[in-house]
């Protein structure tokens, strides 16, 4: 990757590949080079992508709410017997029965669990930080890495176009001569 922007910027310098009538100097070609560098956003995901990963593990350690809610239709209604001789004494009283049922049942209820040690939890937090703080240094030393490439091939580069300038130039004095 480093040689095709190289050559890239070789080619746009010298005015070979066709480019817009804009002059590029240092902070621009770096400001361009931060905002469309594909490994600077990849690096970029990456850092994204760990910090997801730490909100995910520091979640496991925060309390937890649900809730549920239940609705039930009783076409029929449901009896209770019981022997009611034996409730009042009377014997001839025989099996009575009581409806237990109503047309419509409803049913709610809330649940808030908190977890109050775990290692399991613990660990995955302090892997993550681990994970976070090491991706954050990734990225800066491939940050520092891609910019310093992208100076050094931009003054390559200019060191290039007035090479050839000059090799033009001492052509044109040597043809001159003759």
């Amino acid at each position: 990757m480093k040689k095709i922007i190289f050559i890239v910027i070789f080619l746009m310098i010298t005015g070979i590949l066709p480019i817009k009538a804009e002059q590029y100097n240092l902070d621009r070609f770096l400001e361009l080079v931060e905002r469309n560098g594909q490994d600077l956003k990849l690096a970029r995901q990456d850092v994204k992508i760990a910090g997801a990963q730490k909100k995910l593990a520091i979640s496991g350690a925060l309390p937890k709410i649900s809730a549920g809610a239940g609705y039930m239709r009783n076409p029929t209604e449901t009896y209770m017997y019981f022997d009611a001789g034996k409730l009042s004494g009377d014997s001839t009283a025989g099996i009575s029965k009581i409806p237990i049922s109503r047309n419509n049942e409803y049913s709610a209820n809330v649940m808030l669990s908190q977890t109050l040690f775990s290692g399991a939890v613990y660990n995955a937090i302090q892997a993550a930080r681990q994970y976070h703080k090491l991706t954050d240094l990734m990225y800066d030393a491939s940050y520092q890495e891609i910019i310093t490439y992208a100076k050094k091939a931009f003054y390559q580069t200019l060191l290039l176009k007035k090479v050839w300038e000059v090799s033009l130039a001492s052509e044109h004095n040597a043809r001159a001569i003759r």
